[in-house]
């Protein structure tokens, strides 16, 4: 007798939807991994809705309607794991934007008829809702932490997600330090994971994957000042993946 596959279903909130395509750029490593598991729902290539039990459910993107909470919890009723999928999903990542900005303008902007629309009144991650029981971090996700996440999970084995700075890989990539040239980096804040892919392209890390616990905020502040950076270029950038962070908020974004 053939053995029953677990069901996995991968969920999508308000988001770009460009954890998914992550997803779908593995090409053969994803059709590996159909063979380990049965993908019940995943709005970019099943048409037909899946609403019942899965042994993992992955939620891409952050709440920002309020049916979308009841959406959300369903989720977690019928999931054994639920993963938070994406920045968007673990802190409220790019939607939090409009929190600091005139609420009203932003959704004149985004919707036609914004006046049908029951939105709450800050974003946050999925964890604010339910329970997550594992985050997935980034913007997008890096596609072989989804599949390393995986395995585990169907091993019964604890995930070992990296909680180190961006710069402990920056550093073992041997990149020069863009901070000790007077520039703007957010690698001693942002969870690393990403193996430092955007200082490997020259370009500073901007906080895809969400600000550490246990940054030192107040020492890159002081760095950034005598650099003679902008606060405003600074609080916009951190706005976008740290705005939902009470502590970034006292220290930076109020």
């Amino acid at each position: 007798m053939r053995a029953t596959k677990p069901l996995v279903g991968i969920y999508s909130l308000t988001s770009c939807e460009g954890c998914q395509v992550s997803i779908l750029n593995l090409e053969e490593e994803f059709l590996k991994l159909c063979d380990l598991v049965e993908i019940k729902h995943f709005p970019l290539i099943k048409e037909r809705e899946y609403s019942g039990k899965v042994s993992v459910a992955f939620v891409e993107g952050t709440v920002v309607r309020k049916e979308e909470i009841e959406k959300l919890r369903e989720i977690r009723k019928n999931a054994k794991v639920l993963v938070a999928l994406g920045t968007c999903a673990t802190y409220g990542g790019v939607a939090s934007i409009r929190d600091f900005a005139d609420r009203e303008r932003v959704m004149k902007c985004v919707y036609p008829d914004p006046m049908f629309l029951e939105s709450i009144r800050n974003v946050r991650g999925l964890d604010c809702y339910v329970k997550v029981d594992y985050a997935l971090r980034g913007c997008p996700i890096v596609a072989e932490e989804f599949v390393q996440l995986i395995k585990d999970i169907l091993l019964n084995k604890k995930p070992m997600l990296v909680e180190e700075p961006v710069c402990v890989e920056c550093r073992k990539n041997k990149n020069i330090c863009f901070l000790l040239k007077g520039e703007k980096c957010l690698g001693p804040l942002t969870y690393g994971g990403c193996n430092s892919v955007c200082i490997n392209e020259g370009r500073p890390c901007y906080g895809c994957r969400g600000p550490l616990k246990e940054a030192n905020l107040e020492a890159l502040m002081q760095l950034f000042r005598k650099h003679k950076i902008p606060f405003s270029e600074i609080r916009n950038t951190l706005t976008v993946f740290a705005g939902t962070s009470k502590r970034y908020r006292r220290g930076v974004l109020r």
